[in-house]
């Protein structure tokens, strides 16, 4: 049910300005400060949208768990003795205490170290101490662990926690077949490496969203990296963004809020031997497709795929200018030892609290959360780049406007 009142929709309206044949589309820089705007996402996009929460690779054998906090919730990740992979809200049902406070493991059962309440790994009540101290309605096969939505997409898990949102495969839209045309690549499935980069930047959780699918910002923000470091070090060449102008691949939405970018790859990427066999496989236009390009996939609200990098990454607001950013490295489960280095270099050469970029696009999003903060009620930020052109190129802004337009709606605009 929507909530908000006319008021309310009427001023999330007034904080766009869109114009098509004008070739304009501003926002307020309220959308990344404002509380009560922040309180209205937790309502009506975490507590709605399907949110990535984890990989099959993780949970490969009966026992494994993980525990993971998604969309602000502290989850249990759990394959059962049975092999079905089942999601918990971490939270015993006496008194809402932790009943794991392990990060990854495997396991039969879990404990609360509260009361020792204990739980099969199929999350049942197995154990109450001093059981007998109930009363004839207290029914332990009624208490077990609270179960969460969540469905898979080619082991891609996904967390929901509405019950009347749409199936997950409806909610990817067209980004169902970007996922598969990345996918495809990895013969022998795709595996998330053991270990994660988990930081927090003093920025709006939306500005990574627009960040991480900015190419306009490469050459000027991280000149170092691209124009020394690639070339010098990595051996690889970059090409012009500039020359990836066909219109089958410009930067474009996919339905829900879902958008990509596609841009031409680092040369050298050593893929490139197996152009005749995916030919074969796929088709000369889709196989050229796939080795001579690279994608990043935005999947909204707060899910991005960066393939030059082999990157799941995920935020979440914990205020309107705290955000908790998490980079899951994935990788094809079946890899030449050389080519597995050359994707880990590329990888974390760039990206991590340490590497190249994410330090740069801390200092600039921290920096414009600030500005943002103290700009006057009337001031605009621009994301009009491209919106006038047929084919907008990679460096435009057509990705970022299928954001903002599906926040707008989700938020409850008239």
């Amino acid at each position: 049910m929507d909530t908000l009142t006319p008021h309310r929709r009427h001023s999330v309206d007034a904080l766009f300005v869109e114009n098509q044949e004008a070739g304009i589309f501003r926002f307020s820089p309220k959308v990344y400060c404002d509380p009560e705007l922040f309180r209205d996402e937790q309502k009506r996009i975490f507590d709605r949208c399907w949110l990535y929460a984890g990989h099959e690779s993780e949970l490969a054998k009966p026992g494994d768990f993980l525990t993971r906090r998604v969309g602000g919730r502290p989850l249990l990740m759990v394959r059962g003795a049975d092999n079905r992979l089942r999601i918990f809200h971490n939270a015993c049902r006496h008194r809402g205490g932790a009943v794991c406070r392990e990060r990854s493991g495997n396991a039969k059962h879990f404990t609360c170290f509260y009361h020792y309440w204990t739980y099969d790994n199929d999350g049942k009540l197995s154990g109450v101490p001093d059981a007998a101290s109930y009363g004839p309605g207290f029914a332990p096969g009624e208490m077990g662990l609270y179960e969460v939505r969540h469905e898979s997409y080619r082991g891609w898990i996904f967390v929901c926690f509405s019950r009347d949102s749409m199936g997950l495969v409806e909610y990817l839209a067209e980004a169902r077949d970007l996922l598969d045309m990345i996918l495809d690549q990895d013969e022998g499935g795709s595996v998330i490496l053991p270990g994660a980069h988990e930081y927090s930047m003093r920025a709006n959780w939306k500005m990574l969203m627009e960040n991480t699918v900015d190419i306009y910002h490469l050459n000027s923000t991280h000149s170092r990296f691209m124009r020394d470091y690639l070339p010098n070090v990595l051996g690889l060449k970059t090409p012009d963004p500039r020359s990836a102008n066909d219109g089958a691949m410009s930067p474009r939405g996919l339905g829900n809020g879902h958008a990509v970018i596609e841009y031409r790859k680092f040369s050298g990427v050593a893929d490139e031997a197996k152009r005749k066999a995916w030919q074969a496989k796929f088709g000369v236009e889709r196989a050229n497709r796939m080795l001579d390009y690279t994608r990043t996939l935005v999947l909204f609200p707060n899910t991005l795929f960066i393939e030059q990098r082999r990157v799941i990454r995920t935020t979440f607001p914990t205020a309107p200018d705290q955000s908790e950013v998490t980079g899951y490295p994935l990788m094809p489960a079946v890899d030449d030892p050389v080519v597995r280095k050359q994707r880990l270099d590329i990888y974390l050469s760039f990206l991590g609290p340490a590497g190249f970029a994410t330090p740069d696009d801390n200092e600039v999003m921290e920096l414009i959360q600030k500005n943002c903060a103290g700009l006057p009620d009337d001031a605009m930020i621009d994301c009009s780049r491209g919106m006038t052109s047929e084919h907008p190129k990679p460096q435009d802004e057509a990705q970022m406007r299928a954001f903002w337009r599906q926040w707008r709606e989700t938020m409850g605009a008239a």
